[in-house]
């Protein structure tokens, strides 16, 4: 398996370069356990990960650019609701996001038989360069074999890493970012809906009729 050309949404996130948080639950156990996702026969076998990327690892991306994004809310409700908010998200992601994680996979990730997997993934790799102006030096079959080598087993280290240096690269999904914004919009409704039905019980229990007969 190898990655395809159109990037990942994981690795966008995985990008952001901040500080690991303790601002979020611990899950444990109980998050969800996902089972591996195959390619057809005779193909190589991906196991939990984007194209070799651990989904731990887009979740503890998740977690810290969230934190990042919370931590500069300068007014103290906004900056709790900010929290609130991403906890839930976290905790959704990690819960319940193993069939969207897998339907990325598959978006993302080409099948291959394993005879092909190297050649697929050098062509992967010089694609990726040649169109984000790399120089011919490192665009040279001395280079790209160094590469190789280097990350031999650990491929999407070296497109992560990749991405890293070439930001531009980066192509969102907006359908992505339209299903968080859809769980956004739920929760922040439903908080609503919560706390109008609090005010209504709170209303409802303070009221009282003084010529009530018992």
């Amino acid at each position: 398996m190898v990655l395809s050309r159109p990037l990942l949404l994981c690795f966008s996130l995985s990008a952001v370069n901040v500080s690991s948080s303790d601002d979020f639950p611990s899950l444990g156990k109980y998050t969800q356990a996902c089972a591996p996702y195959t390619c057809r026969p005779k193909r190589v076998v991906a196991p939990l990960n984007v194209c070799g990327m651990p989904k731990a690892n887009c979740e503890n991306r998740f977690r810290t650019c969230m934190k990042a994004k919370c931590d500069a809310v300068a007014d103290p409700t906004e900056h709790l609701d900010c929290f609130s908010a991403a906890r839930i998200l976290y905790i959704t992601a990690n819960m319940m996001g193993c069939p969207a994680f897998h339907d990325a996979q598959k978006k993302a990730c080409d099948c291959v038989s394993p005879k092909d997997v190297a050649a697929a993934t050098r062509e992967r790799l010089e694609y990726f360069l040649e169109v984000n102006g790399a120089s011919e030096a490192e665009l040279s079959d001395k280079a790209l074999d160094a590469l190789l080598a280097k990350y031999k087993g650990r491929e999407h280290t070296l497109f992560l890493r990749l991405l890293k240096r070439y930001p531009d690269a980066l192509k969102l999904d907006p359908e992505e970012f339209g299903f968080v914004d859809g769980i956004a919009r739920d929760l922040d409704a439903g908080a609503k809906e919560m706390e109008k039905e609090e005010r209504l019980k709170r209303a409802a229990d303070e009221s009282v009729d003084e010529h009530e007969e018992l």
